[in-house]
């Protein structure tokens, strides 16, 4: 199986203050290693202030690692000039947990989706409500602004967007944490059915285990800023290893009858 991201040993430190005016150092990853081979979804589940969201902003280099190594497509990203790096962003991206902060109020869905669009203006415009299209958006409603759609259709706009570069991997940060049940369970069908539509590969971050079991391969766990156990998803959420790896799914398992 193709290796498509490989991480070394990421580390990342955060200095923050305290309420009391106290500079402190988060460690938010603290020597981070694993696999994602091509086409496959690795789920990343962990309580808040684990380390998923860093982890994900890291590997795609929104956040430079303090120490460590990222392997994408056999190419050593860590180190890489933006300059260097711009012909390989096209080919990852990220959905963010919120789309409403992420999407340009002052743009259309379809201005939003042809933005990173290579070509003609005409052939933006083709792409654009193609993906559009597929991701769900009625065509009435291509040319509204953001503030005119749910929560849910937003996503659904945040989601064509990532799909506009033709990238093959995307970190996927709470994308459905904000959304209604109903509404979660229909996003999340999409995630797959594009997975499949597009070869993509997903680094999917959850603090919800029905979520991360839905969706997943394979399940990393972090605790502290560390992957503290991970592997094949119904191995671990049938027999998890660690101590701290039970218990959380013990309560997870608890309220959501998994």
């Amino acid at each position: 199986m193709e290796k498509l991201l490989k991480t070394i040993n990421l580390k990342k430190n955060f200095m923050v203050k305290d309420k009391y005016g106290m500079v402190k150092k988060i460690n938010a990853l603290r020597g981070v290693s694993f696999e994602i081979d091509k086409g496959e979804t690795l789920g990343i589940i962990g309580e808040s202030g684990s380390g998923k969201t860093t982890l994900g902003k890291t590997v795609i280099r929104l956040i430079e690692p303090d120490e460590g190594k990222i392997i994408f497509k056999n190419i050593d990203i860590t180190h890489k000039k933006e300059n260097q790096l711009r012909p390989l962003r096209k080919k990852f991206q990220i959905i963010f947990q919120n789309p409403y902060k992420s999407l340009n109020p002052r743009m259309t869905a379809l201005e939003i989706v042809m933005e990173a669009i290579d070509g003609s203006k005409k052939e933006k415009i083709e792409k654009g409500e193609y993906l559009l299209n597929i991701v769900g958006i009625k065509k009435n409603k291509f040319r509204s602004f953001p503030y005119q759609f749910s929560g849910g259709e937003r996503q659904r706009i945040a989601i064509a967007r990532s799909l506009s570069t033709e990238p093959e991997f995307i970190v996927c940060d709470e994308p459905t944490s904000n959304l209604d049940l109903s509404i979660q369970a229909q996003i999340l069908n999409l995630f797959m059915d594009l997975k499949e539509k597009f070869n993509l590969t997903y680094l999917f971050i959850s603090h919800d285990l029905k979520v991360i079991k839905f969706v997943s391969d394979r399940i990393g766990v972090m605790f502290k800023g560390r992957i503290v156990e991970i592997g094949k998803t119904e191995e671990i959420i049938k027999n998890p290893e660690n101590p701290y790896v039970r218990e959380l799914f013990e309560i997870e398992k608890k309220q959501f009858s998994i």
